[in-house]
């Protein structure tokens, strides 16, 4: 699948969920991981993708979606086999 996403990480943390889910349903993504350890996420790079200075954030095509349980909801959306059941957002 073909798609220009863009995650936002921290290795080691939680935000690992997103690559996690991004691998599980085989999207392509560039790789972008962000060290909190080091302060990266407060350096200017980072802050015009977040300002909200946190990890993950998920770049999508020129746009970005922040938040674990929000990124997670738009990728079941966008390939609909993420959730179970009648929670999915995407309907067959």
């Amino acid at each position: 699948m073909t798609t220009a996403l863009t995650p936002y990480h921290t290795p080691e943390t939680c935000s690992r969920a997103v690559l996690n889910a991004l691998e599980g349903l085989g999207f392509d993504y560039v790789d972008q991981p962000i060290n909190i350890f080091r302060d990266e996420q407060r350096g200017a790079a980072y802050l015009s993708v977040n300002p909200k200075m946190k990890v993950p954030a998920l770049g999508i095509k020129g746009t970005v979606l922040t938040e674990t349980p929000a990124i997670l909801l738009w990728l079941d959306g966008a390939h609909g086999r993420l959730l179970p059941g009648e929670n999915r957002l995407s309907q067959s």
